[in-house]
């Protein structure tokens, strides 16, 4: 919503990754904000390859043309705060794992734009930048391979 405080959107998607929440249907993804409500949704598995290609190909035939970048208004150092702080409850709280922290601070830093003292719009390509370097981050970690090895072998996330 334009002119609307960007916090609590940021709050609510922090606690949403934060606490790694996940959907098992497409209506919960829906009800996370991980999908549109104009998004298709096909119950029959058998279908959903052939219905996505449907509507992509009658997307290219209206001249689909992909949005425009736009630069995000990010909150810097305010949201950043607001988020190690409920990190900091979380983690006392038990909510999560001591790397859960770890991630989770990562996620912050990429939410509130980097290091910047105070809100601004950023471009598209400065978040990815900013979203590259904490997953490779991450990568470097070796409770990311053993998470990742887990969710492989058990379809459950490993909570280390």
């Amino acid at each position: 919503e334009e002119g609307a405080d960007p916090l609590p959107y940021v709050r609510e998607a922090f606690k949403t990754m934060g606490m790694a929440k996940v959907s098992d249907s497409a209506h919960k993804a829906r009800e996370l904000g991980f999908l549109k409500e104009s998004d298709t949704i096909v119950m029959n598995r058998d279908l959903q390859l052939s219905i996505a290609k449907e509507e992509a190909i009658s997307m290219v035939k209206a001249g689909y043309q992909s949005p425009a970048k736009t630069d995000i208004k990010v909150l810097g150092e305010t949201a950043l705060s607001a988020m190690k702080l409920m990190l900091y409850v979380m983690h006392e709280s038990k909510f999560i794992t001591d790397y859960d922290k770890v991630v989770v601070e990562r996620l912050a830093f990429v939410l509130a734009g980097g290091d910047l003292s105070e809100a601004q719009k950023v471009s598209e390509d400065y978040l990815l930048k900013l979203e590259r370097e904490a997953i490779l981050d991450c990568l470097k970690d070796d409770r990311t391979l053993a998470r990742m090895e887990h969710m492989l072998k058990t379809g459950k996330p490993l909570r280390n």
